[in-house]
């Protein structure tokens, strides 16, 4: 399953709740794809920064158009996975929680 996430050039990503960031939002964005996702998969979160957001089946349809013609920049690539270390650090959301309680 990695190796397919690892691969996808597009990763359309779509939820009936709005119950904040999926897993499979924060895998897929470790990955080289595009992301392309409805506003309810990532509620709550800043990820819209980091993918394309679609509501309805010609949105997504035109997202796909142009997406799975452009491959994710490096510098696209960084931005994410900058994201997801500073703010996905179990280790320093930890010491956040800590900190709170004493």
């Amino acid at each position: 399953m990695d190796a397919l996430i690892q691969k996808a050039r597009i990763h359309l990503l779509y939820s009936h709740q709005e119950t904040g960031a999926k897993l499979k939002v924060l895998n897929a964005l470790q990955s080289n794809g595009h992301l392309i996702v409805n506003s309810k998969i990532i509620s709550g979160t800043e990820l819209e920064k980091y993918c394309t957001v679609c509501e309805s089946s010609n949105e997504f349809i035109k997202a796909i158009q142009i997406k799975i013609e452009q491959e994710l920049t490096e510098e696209a690539f960084l931005k994410r996975s900058n994201y997801i270390i500073k703010k996905m650090n179990n280790k320093e959301n930890c010491k956040v929680i800590d900190e709170i309680l004493m």
